[in-house]
This record gives C-alpha cells, structure tokens and sequence, in this order.
C-alpha cells in the first residue's frame, strides 16, 4: 500500500470513527428515546422501537457488537466509553420501574441487550405457533373495519418479525411477498362480520384478487353505506313514530275538518277510551295507547288521534295512498279489520 493510500485509508477510517463516536447536543443519558418500555412481556415491540430510535441516532451499532471496545491505549477508547455509556443510559431509562434495578450495574451495552433478549425474549417456534392461532383465529367480533385492520395488522407485523425473509431483489423474492399479501387478504377477508358478505363475495370473485389496501378501501367503503343506511332507517323511525291517525268522532257535534291546524294536544280519560273504543279494539289501533284529546283552532270540537306504530315502513305508504284515494273508513277496516261509525279521517 502507498504512502498515498494509507493516508487515504486513514484519513477514511477516522471519519467513519468520528461519525460512530458523535454525540449530538440534545443526546444526554436523561433522556428517554422510546415512550414504549420495557415491562417483560412486550419485549418484541420494545426491542424493535429501540433499533428504530438507536438507528435514527447512530448508535445501533454498541449493541449489534459492530463497534467493539477499542483496546487499551487506543485513542477512541474514551470516545467508545463515553457512547457506550450513554446508550447504556437510554437502555436503563427504557425499563420499566420494576426492571431497573436489574440492570443497573451493567458496563456494556452490548452484554445489557444480549442479556434482556435472553431473558424475556419467547422462543421463536412458541411465539410463531401462537402468532399464527392468533391470526387465524381473529373476527371483526363488531368493530369497526379500521379497528379491525388495526389489530390483526399487529399480529401480521409481528409474525413478519420471526419469519425468514429472502435476503434477495431476485423474482423468487418477489413471488414470496406476493404470495404473504395474498395470504393477509384472504385472513382479513374471513373475519369480517356476515354483514360483509356480499362485498366479500365481489372481491373473491375478482381476477386478479385485489391487493390488500384495494380490499381494505372496498370494505370500508360498504361500511360507510350501512352507516348512511342506518341513519336513514333512524330518520324513517323517528317520522314513523310521529304518524297519528286522526278520527273525527260524532261529527255532529265537531268542527275539526281536515287540514285545520290542531293546536292542542292532551291525554283523554279512561272513561272516554272505553266509550270510543272498547277494551276489545286497544290492540287493533297500534301499542293499545290512551288517545290524546285534540281542538281545531278555534277551540270547538273534539278530534280523536291514536299513535299508531308500524315496522314496514312500506306498509305505512301503501295505507298513506289508500286513505287519499278511498274512504278513511275503507282502509281501516281493511288494515286493522276495525271501523268506528260515524268516523271521518282528518290529517294534521
């Protein structure tokens, strides 16, 4: 090797060493680099926010055995000392309370990894299995389709976690991620409720299958409709449960007539319930209700309403169009197979 070279190499090496050893202003061992600790059951999703926050720092590298400690009398061996202890710092602070003081006398933070790995790390085969019941076991149960997505997509990262993945660019490797999409589509598809059938059908029977964000749009779209359809059926209700039948009792002696403002509305007594209706016909007239006594705006006459409450909205319509086009009458008797004579329907 040249003069040349070898100070090339140098000069190349210890700005790598200088990178490796930089400790930013805002890095101090007060500070907490993760908010998710440690508490012996998570270990996979503490150790996996770790990297990520050791990485974004650079200093994975203490704890991956890459930068080793540096002999005695080398001149980065304060520098490694210095680092080291301070991920050893951030390692401490990412413990939970009751975790801490088994490791408060580490010296390395390569050994302080390795050793809560060892300790509270599952075994892989153990975890896979139980990751994988999990996963095929999983329902919708009611949620909704992001809390769903959300929790069986935990499951599928962190199986991701302890399955092997090729190392290659190659098509092999390619074929492999599409064939887990296709797996994760077919997973998320099974645990949908039954409300999602018809959807789960239409996208079954596309070719190719959509990717799996595709299905996730779709379901979340049809979710989206029954939340517009049951709005509506509320509405629907709410108007149904407004509807009054109005029947003009003894129109000799009433002034109600139809389209006339009723400007007053208040309960009937027992005694006028049983006169105008019999115990026999509550039933017939809907929930077996007291009629509500009614005045037409100038105070005269009595108007007879009774809350009526359907299910099928459409048959509240069909009888709506029978009482414009016949006798009021008429279409009592034949819906509720009932008649009170001398009646005569007044709409409000």
């Amino acid at each position: 090797m040249t003069k040349k070279e070898d100070k090339e190499g140098g000069s190349g090496k210890g700005m790598r060493d200088s990178a490796v050893y930089r400790i930013g202003s805002s890095n101090s061992t007060g500070v907490q680099i993760t908010s998710c600790l440690l508490n012996g059951e998570n270990y996979l999703t503490w150790s996996r926010a770790m990297t990520i926050a050791l990485t974004a720092k650079g200093k994975l590298g203490f704890v991956e055995g890459r930068v080793p400690k540096p002999p005695p009398g080398d001149s980065n061996l304060e520098n490694w000392e210095m680092c080291n202890s301070l991920v050893l710092a951030w390692i401490f602070n990412g413990l939970e309370r009751e975790l801490q003081s088994s490791a408060a006398y580490a010296t390395e933070a390569k050994v302080l990894w390795d050793d809560l790995k060892e300790r509270y790390s599952q075994g892989n085969e153990t975890r896979i299995y139980q990751l994988k019941s999990d996963v095929c076991l999983y329902r919708q149960g009611g949620k909704t389709i992001q809390k769903y997505y959300s929790g069986i997509k935990t499951l599928w990262d962190e199986l991701e976690n302890y399955l092997e993945q090729p190392g290659c660019s190659c098509e092999a490797a390619a074929r492999y991620a599409a064939q887990r999409e296709k797996e994760k589509a077919y997973q998320f598809l099974m645990g949908l409720d039954d409300q999602f059938r018809n959807v789960r059908s239409d996208i079954l029977r596309t070719m190719p299958l959509p990717t799996l964000s595709r299905i996730y749009q779709m379901v979340s779209e049809e979710e989206n409709q029954f939340v517009v359809a049951r709005s509506r059926e509320t509405a629907v209700g709410q108007q149904r449960a407004n509807r009054y039948v109005i029947i003009v009792v003894d129109p000799a002696t009433s002034r109600a007539r139809a389209g006339h403002s009723m400007v007053h509305l208040q309960k009937e007594t027992k005694e006028e319930e049983r006169r105008y209706l019999g115990k026999e016909n509550k039933e017939l007239l809907g929930s077996g209700r007291r009629p509500d006594k009614l005045q037409d705006s100038n105070g005269k006459g009595r108007v007879k309403a009774f809350r009526i409450h359907w299910e099928d909205g459409q048959e509240v319509e069909q009888l709506g169009v029978v009482w414009k086009e016949q006798d009021p009458v008429v279409a009592i008797i034949h819906f509720r197979d009932f008649q009170i004579p001398n009646s005569r329907h007044c709409s409000i």
